[in-house]
């Protein structure tokens, strides 16, 4: 009676992660479809290109960041694409690193194809 009693609860304590296993990996797929993409446009006053090496470099660093690019005629505008980046965090640590930044636009890209 012992066998059995031992063999069912190893086959609960397997049922029981098994459902854990699918409701972790149903979490994370919903996670994954509405996380969206935010745009964030900073405006940077710099005249050498080491001050924008090094905001880039910063803006790289951010956690989500997928793309980083300067625009504008004279590089003045950094260009950071990704998921869930803090824009506030990421203008703080980039005012740290080049004394003259500021936020300029927050906004949420639309899904293509969804």
């Amino acid at each position: 009676m012992k066998v059995f009693h031992y063999f069912a609860s190893l086959y609960n304590l397997f049922m029981w992660i098994q459902r854990d296993i699918v409701f972790i990996s149903f979490h994370v797929n919903l996670c994954k479809i509405y996380m969206l993409q935010n745009k964030i446009v900073i405006n940077i006053q710099t005249n050498c290109e080491k001050c924008r090496t090094y905001a880039m470099k910063e803006a790289v660093k951010a956690s989500g960041a997928n793309s980083v690019e300067l625009q504008g005629e004279s590089k003045n505008r950094m260009v950071v694409i990704g998921e869930g980046v803090d824009a506030a965090a990421l203008t703080k640590s980039v005012r740290k690193k080049i004394k003259n930044a500021s936020l300029e636009i927050v906004q949420q890209l639309k899904l293509e194809g969804k």
